[in-house]
């Protein structure tokens, strides 16, 4: 007679591998036809630019961000605001951290061909757009372009492939002349919640609204809200943009300019304080008021 024996499935049974699969396929990716960035407007010296990320589009929290930040007091009339729709790749949680590196780097070939006219290049990206933006700004640098980049990180997502479970934490910011991390630290959705060697860091668990915190992804969109009513509260957070700053006004030809393709003694001293004010690395905890 044969004996058999049984043993109880548990979650994590089911979850642990399902999770390591996702996590070891992440190497895979592929780059949609047709990548491009809209036309530049005539008279715009500053890019500011949205990567959404996984289960949202340019229709959901950016087309919110952009609508406060029209309604504000940001000096944006120098300005192109670009929210890049890449929802069918970002929703293969499988490729999108692959898919997005190589989709920002498409882009910045298509920017950096078509005469790389921005002075300055505001990227925010949110959870797995955080690798668009990354390769956006890395393909960038590469290729040599001149503009000044300020990257703005929303509860990254860090995993990269197999072995890159701290691959955020070590890329996420090269590169940038000023880059800023905004996180929930308790929040369960794995893949975040650490801070970034290349980035100042914001934690901003303390501020979660109420209603939220007992929701599994109220944390995790807790950090896209608080940004966007940074715009019209004062809150740290978007004051930090050179939009906010109004660094481009009266920065034209007849300015005082650097070596960087034109662009004025001013946006280097913007962003030397930023720095100096912000550095890469730092973490500062808010508390709730």
């Amino acid at each position: 007679m044969m004996l058999s024996t049984s043993r109880p499935v548990t979650l994590t049974t089911i979850f642990l591998p399902a999770v390591l699969l996702v996590i070891a396929v992440t190497g895979c990716a592929t780059i949609p036809a047709g990548e491009v960035l809209p036309p530049s407007s005539p008279d715009a010296r500053g890019l500011l630019f949205i990567a959404h990320g996984h289960a949202n589009n340019p229709s959901h929290w950016p087309a919110r961000l952009i609508q406060a930040i029209r309604s504000s007091d940001a000096e944006i009339s120098l300005w192109d605001i670009y929210a890049h729709d890449w929802e069918a790749e970002a929703d293969k949680l499988l490729s999108a951290a692959r898919s997005g590196h190589a989709i920002g780097r498409q882009l910045a070939r298509r920017l950096v061909a078509r005469g790389d006219q921005y002075e300055v290049l505001h990227l925010i990206g949110q959870r797995m757009g955080a690798h668009l933006t990354q390769g956006f700004a890395d393909e960038y640098r590469r290729l040599g372009g001149r503009a000044f980049i300020h990257m703005t990180f929303m509860d990254p997502f860090l995993i990269r492939g197999v072995f890159g479970f701290g691959h955020g934490v070590r890329q996420f910011g090269r590169g940038a002349d000023f880059a800023e991390n905004f996180i929930v630290r308790n929040e369960p959705v794995l893949g975040s919640n650490r801070y970034l060697r290349h980035a100042h860091n914001t934690d901003i668990s303390a501020l979660v609204r109420e209603d939220l915190k007992d929701d599994f992804w109220g944390p995790h969109w807790w950090v896209v809200e608080y940004y966007r009513q940074s715009v019209v509260n004062g809150w740290s957070g978007i004051d930090r943009s050179p939009m906010v700053a109004g660094v481009l006004a009266g920065t034209g030809e007849e300015a005082s300019s650097s070596s960087r393709g034109g662009s004025s003694d001013q946006l280097g001293d913007h962003f030397a304080a930023l720095r100096a004010a912000f550095p890469p690395g730092d973490r500062v905890i808010l508390e709730a008021p």
